[in-house]
């Protein structure tokens, strides 16, 4: 027994108290008390190392604890300091979208009297005038435009600042851009009494792959101001190429004056927004301060810089090499090489050339034209000199061409332009060189008498396409330009129906037979973008053109995107105006309406009586509904069926087998007494009229065109879309309609090349024609 106590006594102390003990240290830690033991406990060697360790665990959780709460704190700073920089942000995005919007609405508001401004001075110039009112027409127009200008430069430096600027990269040749140079600045060039020269040691019809829109752009800013601050003297833009790989080439550019130049404390400060060298130069010259801004940054966008160097009183001269990819399509086929003194017959004979697909170019010194001629792989085929009758026995660059041209395969074309007689004198033959001499009289009708008999043929010829018969819907809630739009498709002898909004279209689009739309898009009751969405959900597919002063990329998708077919932006400019309506109503496809094979076999082939009778059924039949509704109105039922059974009669003779249809429909519901709704057979009839008039107008148009067009094959019409494309010129709707396009599947690389023209996508057009080509050849 006392054994047993012994034990229990030992365990008592030695086991169970310090375990209670133990317990007792936890819970002092767990309540976050340091941990201690007094002086008389026993066993302090056996729970010495746990009471250091938890002492250690102690501190460790209270510093921990110390910098949770400093996280907190600075956490707590941290998403005052994000909400406060989230604000400044939304504010800062704020401001430059009200700045954004400002700019737009700014831009917008400015065009739409600056498109009556200029609709109004065309249309003025255009008329018959006494000639010191058409100079008035002329300053006020040129001054329009320049006020177009400066609208145009705020524009793209607000795009630029919110980084909205779009690069393309489509074929374009250095002839296009020249040639763009010249026709805006030569006017303001010679008014000042200044040369305008170009000069380009690389061959003008190089094809490459960029953006041509912006690249002109900053060469115009730069040819403007030149211009501008030049009194006396010339202006000169000179290309050439300072690097060339198998698929790249580095061309630099090169705008020299002879004005009024500027310090170098001015050039530093030039590319500034806002700035002209000082504020005496702003007030006497005019103009924003943006155009070297915004053309320093284009340059950047494109993988360059522009750089000036520039002395006072005696000129400058800006500066930029861009890089271009060389277009892996072939290049033209005919090259020719242009001697002459003279700026502005070269730039003649230049853009004479480039209509009929040869490539030029251009040198007015006659060693260098040598030097050309020399190198082994040289492409002229064709050499234009311009030459005094005297100067032919003995010139130097003459003989040099004969010698050198002895040992070449193919044969030169040399033309001699004479320009000190109207009947020169004939040359001595050579074997070598077909040598051709041109009088100073309609050289250019001679020269396309030479180098392209077809082209020229259709050069005089070529008419102008009426549109009789077509009625037109001008959507605008401007007076103004519901005058000038009237006055332009009057021209083209259409009918004009005039709408104050998109509403006010809806209805007219109800009760008249229209055949082009053209759109406004910001209008009281009803904006443009809706109506055209809800004319595409009620199945209209008429053509559907926007005229807007909303000038941004982000405008245009959204008229397209709503159905619209086109996009014009205001000011309106003419040609652009034609060529777009030419566009829309050529190149329509015939509707599913008339069945031509039909006709044709029943009226024995005779075209002649298959367009008399078309014209009297349009004739005859226009006014149907109105005849219908008075018919039904006075219960002359008799009268109806028989107006009735006459159309479906002429229809099947006709080929309109749809309407004939909805004619027999009509007139058995009527003999059976049943009561009817013409809106469906109107609707057919609708569509049939305008079916036909398509078919009159473009037959017409194929009639006047007959003495000048001999069809050509289907491999000649695509050469001549590719050489186009190849140079980013525009190609015409007759061309396209050719090639039959819908005899292809849908799949096929030709079915899709009208849409790709259409979209003046010229690298698919390309793209298209050589997968055609590779597949013929496989």
């Amino acid at each position: 027994m006392l054994i047993i106590l012994f034990l229990s006594y030992f365990i008592f102390r030695s086991v169970i108290k310090p375990i209670t003990q133990l317990t007792l240290l936890l819970k002092d830690m767990n309540n976050e008390k340091p941990v201690t033991i007094s002086n008389n406990s026993q066993n302090q060697t056996e729970i010495a190392s746990v009471i250091e360790a938890a002492n250690a665990l102690y501190l460790k959780n209270k510093q921990t604890k110390e910098l949770l709460n400093e996280t907190r704190v600075l956490n707590s700073q941290m998403e005052v300091m994000n909400a406060d920089l989230t604000n400044a942000i939304e504010q800062t995005d704020k401001a430059n979208k009200t700045k954004i919007d400002f700019v737009a609405n700014m831009s917008h508001e400015l065009r739409t009297p600056m498109n009556g401004i200029l609709g109004m001075l065309q249309l003025l110039q255009s008329s018959e005038l006494p000639s010191r009112q058409k100079h008035y027409a002329d300053k006020a127009f040129s001054s329009a435009q320049n006020l177009l200008y400066i609208l145009n430069n705020i524009l793209d430096f607000s795009k630029l600042e919110s980084e909205k600027v779009q690069l393309e990269r489509i074929p374009f040749t250095l002839h296009t851009i020249v040639s763009n140079v010249q026709n805006l600045f030569s006017t303001n060039a010679k008014q000042k009494g200044l040369l305008l020269n170009f000069t380009l040691h690389v061959d003008a019809g190089l094809e490459l792959i960029g953006d041509p829109m912006h690249l002109s752009q900053i060469i115009n800013n730069c040819v403007g101001n030149a211009i501008k601050f030049t009194e006396h003297g010339e202006i000169s833009l000179i290309i050439e190429a300072t690097s060339q790989h198998e698929k790249t080439i580095n061309l630099r550019f090169s705008i020299k004056d002879t004005g009024i130049g500027m310090t170098q404390e001015q050039s530093k400060i030039i590319f500034q927004s806002f700035s002209q060298g000082d504020s005496s130069t702003t007030r006497k010259y005019g103009g924003t301060g943006l155009g070297l801004t915004i053309s320093k940054q284009l340059t950047k966008l494109l993988g360059g810089d522009i750089q000036v160097r520039s002395t006072i009183n005696q000129g400058s001269e800006f500066f930029f090499t861009l890089p271009f990819t060389l277009s892996e399509q072939q290049k033209l086929k005919k090259h020719a090489l242009l001697i002459s003194p003279d700026n502005e017959q070269i730039k003649k004979l230049t853009d004479l050339l480039s209509d009929i697909n040869i490539t030029t170019e251009t040198t007015q010194e006659p060693l260098r034209a040598i030097a050309k001629m020399s190198q082994s792989n040289n492409p002229f085929s064709i050499v234009i000199m311009s030459i005094e009758q005297k100067e032919i026995n003995d010139n130097f660059i003459l003989q040099q061409l004969y010698a050198q041209n002895k040992s070449a395969n193919e044969k030169l074309t040399l033309i001699l332009l004479i320009t000190d007689e109207e009947s020169p004198a004939p040359i001595e033959k050579n074997e070598n060189i077909d040598i051709i001499i041109i009088g100073n009289k309609n050289s250019d009708v001679e020269i396309l008498r030479e180098l392209s008999p077809n082209n020229f043929k259709e050069k005089q010829l070529k008419p102008h396409p009426k549109f009789s018969g077509f009625n037109a819907l001008v959507v605008d809630d401007n007076r103004i330009n519901q005058e000038i739009a009237s006055a332009l498709l009057a021209r083209l002898d259409m009918t004009v129906i005039i709408a104050e909004n998109g509403r006010d279209a809806l209805d007219k689009v109800e009760i008249n037979d229209i055949d082009i739309i053209f759109m406004d898009v910001q209008m009281p009751v009803m904006d443009g973008l809706e109506a055209t969405r809800i004319l595409r959900e009620r199945g209209y597919k008429t053509p559907i053109i926007t005229i807007t002063a909303a000038a941004d990329p982000n405008d245009k998708k959204a008229a397209l995107r709503s159905g619209m077919d086109d996009f014009l932006v205001k000011p309106i400019i003419f040609d652009a105006f034609y060529e777009c309506i030419e566009k829309h109503l050529q190149s329509s496809e015939p509707l599913n309406t008339i069945n031509l094979s039909l006709a044709k076999e029943n009226l024995e082939n005779n075209d002649e009586l298959l367009t008399k009778l078309f014209t009297q059924f349009v004739n005859d039949h226009n006014d149907f509904s109105v005849k219908a509704d008075i018919l039904i109105k006075n219960g002359e039922l008799e009268s109806l069926i028989r107006l009735v059974h006459t159309l479906k009669g002429l229809a099947g003779t006709l080929g309109l087998e749809l309407l004939q249809q909805n004619a027999l429909s009509v007139e058995k519901s009527l003999i059976d007494g049943k009561s009817i709704n013409l809106s469906n057979f109107n609707q057919q009839l609708t569509l049939t009229l305008r079916a036909i008039k398509q078919y009159l107008i473009a037959n017409e148009f194929k009639k006047e065109h007959i003495q000048i067009h001999e069809l050509e094959n289907e491999d000649s019409v695509i050469d001549n879309i590719y050489s186009l494309a190849s140079t980013a010129r525009p190609i015409a709707s007759s061309l396209v309609r050719q090639l039959k396009i819908n005899q292809y599947d849908k799949d096929h690389s030709l079915f899709k090349l009208k849409e790709a023209i259409d979209n003046f996508n010229y690298a698919l057009v390309i793209e298209l024609i050589d997968q055609y080509r590779n597949d013929n050849n496989n």
